[in-house]
């Protein structure tokens, strides 16, 4: 099998085929592994794992967090919010057992009726789940299950007479220029949130945001979606671009096009935003387009 993406999607998905007893080749045109995964600090949203029961969450439910979601996203709780909320339990717990994740801590963060944003006791939460998954990754490196090939950007996915994905066609760190076959190929890559190339999908999809500042890595070009839009597939739901209320500015260098998340949790745990002068001016912990709008 064939992963194409580095970050925390990708090596869950890589872990979850050699736990099936695949064979792996993972393939980032970075040089390291974690993506933007690397950058999450706040935590990771379920419910409701039963050893995170508590006080401030006993009347929690998966409806509650289904329409928590729908609400942030002013739309109604389709079928894509209703999986995320269904499977959100057994993805931390996953993490946490399987991956040996710290998620100890909860929290109650903005747009949310009840705490279920778990994070670790010490570090931020991407960090320590890519550090996990790459220890993980790399237990069966040292064997033939698994390939691990940074540097190595896939260009297009290669199909059979009848359509079907039979592998990608990639570049390595030296230029060269080779394919690769595997029966399942697996695209967990993608975002386009810091694509400034003449095919940006975010120019695309939401050209009204193209100017503006953003936290994303380079690397978030949208190449998955772009190669699988390539051979015809549909796309959904590529209008909704979060913009993120708060973000730390370097004063040498304010007009900067990258900045640095200043993320949910500093908001969470008490931090509040003030104008200037010093005056409060929004509830921190209503759904973030309500604290971007807020003036």
């Amino acid at each position: 099998a064939i992963g194409l993406g580095g970050g925390a999607a990708g090596m869950a998905a890589a872990r979850a085929m050699l736990d099936a007893g695949a064979r792996v080749v993972l393939i980032d045109k970075e040089k390291t592994l974690g993506g933007n995964s690397a950058k999450a600090s706040s935590g990771i949203n379920a419910c409701c794992p039963p050893h995170s029961r508590s006080e401030g969450n006993a009347d929690d439910s998966m409806q509650s967090f289904a329409a928590d979601t729908a609400r942030s996203a002013q739309r109604e709780p389709g079928a894509l919010i209703t999986l995320l909320a269904n499977s959100s339990a057994d993805a931390v717990e996953w993490l946490r057992t399987r991956v040996g994740v710290d998620l100890s801590k909860l929290a109650k963060l903005g747009g949310h009726a009840h705490a279920r944003t778990h994070r670790p006791s010490n570090g931020m939460v991407g960090a320590e789940i890519v550090f996990a998954l790459q220890r993980e990754l790399k237990k069966y490196e040292k064997s033939d299950a698994l390939q691990i090939r940074t540097s190595c950007r896939a260009t297009r996915l290669v199909q059979d007479a009848a359509g079907a994905v039979v592998g990608v066609a990639h570049v390595d760190a030296s230029g060269a220029e080779s394919g690769l076959r595997a029966h399942e190929t697996v695209l967990a890559t993608g975002g386009y949130a810091n694509d400034r190339s003449v095919t940006s999908l975010l120019q695309r999809y939401r050209p009204d945001l193209y100017a503006l500042p953003t936290t994303n890595g380079a690397w978030a070009t949208g190449d998955g979606m772009k190669m699988a839009m390539e051979i015809g597939a549909a796309s959904v739901d590529m209008e909704h671009v979060q913009v993120h209320p708060t973000g730390f500015v370097d004063p040498a260098d304010a007009n900067s096009s990258t900045k640095v998340l200043c993320g949910e949790m500093l908001r969470g745990v008490g931090g509040i935003l003030l104008t200037p002068v010093g005056e409060r001016f929004v509830d921190e912990l209503k759904p973030r387009d309500k604290v971007v709008a807020a003036e």
